[in-house]
């Protein structure tokens, strides 16, 4: 049974895959779960042939695959719950490895037959950097021991499934990365259909929501925008009074983003130390006022107490470029028509159970919010509004209520993931993005120039799905909420000098494709990643 503490540090997107699962399943909550037995029958049905329950798809599948194995390295990476479930097992292996030096073991091959959890136990005991994945079948630990000819010093060497793996590392902290979305905000696509117009009413609710000119005043103060470099003027559109107050931070963003740079000061302030200078940060910012504000934001609460602060802080530099890098590069036609767009996912990996509930939910919204058969209905634009009435405790459309915009929100989460993962179109709108992170990380590597120690990309939420479809970072069925940050810490190996990337995702870690055995992945994975998707031929 899954522990609540321990629900809360569970992956990203676990919450609602799990409610799809137990709806299939028939079981009322996570809790309700067994998912080792889950797992358990769905990997002999697929190993002999046998069809998956109704609903259960191979990413389902391969999600429940996940999570349990998640479950599974958490429990015995606790060291008292493993300790006293397989002390024993660890003390047979060490006395008779150690035995070899000693003389006392004389086979030149042993063989121990054990189980699943017995690996997961006895891997986590030496804190090898296995995947962390439930062994297969026939899955193998193996270890050589090797003798120097010359001093008679004993070496081993140890493989997972055939793949060498190493004991934990001495690796120091060289960076941070933290790329996020901007904060709360005011509605940006605030035409969902003709019955629901803006009127004076609502335009004068949101216009004292945006950030006050208090706040503005001290956000500047902490960071100023700039272009490419100090000597350029900021580029920034558009402009805040050409939108005012649509798109625009909110008084809540502000407060938001401050607290999330409290946050990041708890985990990443000694990091940084006390006497910081402007060159130990960079920032880079998306030109719309929004995400500059919000980086102010994190930097206020990064680096101030309070209103004020004992330790003499600079002002920090926003950079902003002339073409907005940051930013997906697509009309924004494209959120109008992403269902069509991705029609053809829609009809192979949807459900024709899920495809006519979508199919009902749309001739109700159009009922609901004016919008006629002949034009594409908006999920996205849907579930801005949305978002952001909730948030705000603006009241929904007639006929909408929080169960609609669950809907909603899932199905548009859904068709996101989809368009920005088809690699030609996430190629062809962020290749620039990619680039620019791709880049910096590489010049902290290389060490070409005086690097700053934290670095600050702010953006949007389509650029941070882009980016992890970009990357093939998996963070489960959801999209980025107001001030989501994926960070990317660069660690050195101060015996060997090779750097590592280790990616998380609102505090927790993720990985990249191809590499889920290790939290921190060899830089050279993350480029082979990064330099696979920006030679992609359009």
């Amino acid at each position: 049974m899954l522990a609540d503490e321990l629900k809360k540090q569970a992956p990203p997107g676990f919450d609602e895959a799990s409610l799809r699962i137990g709806r299939i399943i028939g079981a009322e909550s996570s809790k309700r779960v067994a998912w080792t037995g889950l797992r358990e029958v769905l990997v002999c049905h697929q190993a002999h042939g046998l069809a998956f329950p109704d609903g259960l798809d191979r990413q389902l599948f391969a999600q429940i695959c996940d999570y349990d194995a998640w479950l599974w390295h958490q429990l015995y990476g606790k060291m008292e719950f493993c300790r006293a479930s397989f002390s024993a097992g660890v003390q047979r292996i060490y006395t008779y490895l150690s035995g070899i030096p000693e003389g006392t073991t004389t086979h030149k091959l042993s063989l121990f037959s054990a189980h699943d959890n017995s690996l997961v136990a006895f891997a986590n005991a030496l804190q090898l950097q296995v995947p962390r994945v439930i062994p297969p079948y026939g899955a193998m630990l193996i270890f050589e021991v090797f003798r120097h000819r010359v001093t008679g010093e004993f070496y081993l060497k140890t493989l997972f499934e055939g793949d060498e793996v190493t004991f934990a590392r001495d690796l120091t902290l060289r960076h941070v990365l933290i790329f996020h979305r901007h904060g709360d905000r005011t509605p940006v696509l605030t035409s969902i259909g003709s019955k629901v117009q803006q009127t004076q009413e609502e335009t004068d609710f949101w216009a004292s929501k945006v950030a006050t000119p208090e706040q503005i005043e001290l956000l500047q103060q902490t960071a100023k925008a700039i272009g490419a470099d100090p000597s350029q003027p900021p580029t920034i559109r558009p402009s805040k009074e050409s939108q005012f107050p649509y798109g625009l931070l909110t008084q809540k963003g502000v407060e938001h983003m401050t607290a999330k740079g409290r946050k990041f000061r708890e985990r990443y302030g000694d990091f940084v130390g006390g006497n910081v200078k402007t060159e130990d940060v960079h920032v880079l910012s998306s030109s719309v006022p929004r995400t500059i504000e919000s980086v102010q934001s994190l930097l206020r609460g990064f680096f101030y107490e309070g209103q004020n602060t004992q330790i003499k802080v600079p002002q920090f530099y926003v950079h902003t470029y002339t073409h907005n890098v940051l930013a997906p590069n697509h009309p924004l036609q494209v959120f109008n028509e992403i269902e069509l767009i991705v029609h053809d996912d829609v009809v192979s990996l949807r459900s024709k159970i899920e495809r006519g509930a979508m199919e009902k939910l749309s001739l109700h919204l159009r009922e609901c919010l004016g919008v006629p058969e002949d034009q594409p209905l908006s999920w996205t634009a849907v579930r801005d509004a949305l978002t952001c009435r909730e948030a705000h405790g603006w009241p929904f459309p007639e006929g909408v209520d929080q169960k609609i915009f669950e809907q909603v929100t899932v199905y548009d989460t859904w068709l996101w993931q989809r368009l920005y993962h088809r690699k030609d179109f996430c190629h062809g709108a962020f290749k620039d993005g990619v680039k620019e992170i791709y880049a910096y990380l590489k010049s902290v590597v290389n060490n070409q120039k005086e690097v700053a120690k934290l670095s600050f990309f702010s953006a949007h939420d389509n650029s941070i799905v882009a980016l992890l479809g970009a990357l093939q970072i998996d963070v489960g069925a959801q999209l980025p909420e107001y001030g989501t940050a994926v960070t990317f810490e660069v660690h050195e190996d101060v015996a060997t000098h090779e750097f590592y990337i280790k990616p998380f995702y609102e505090g927790e870690v993720v990985s990249f494709a191809g590499h889920h055995n290790d939290p921190f992945c060899p830089f050279s994975h993350f480029e082979s990643l990064a330099l696979e998707f920006l030679t992609v031929k359009a």
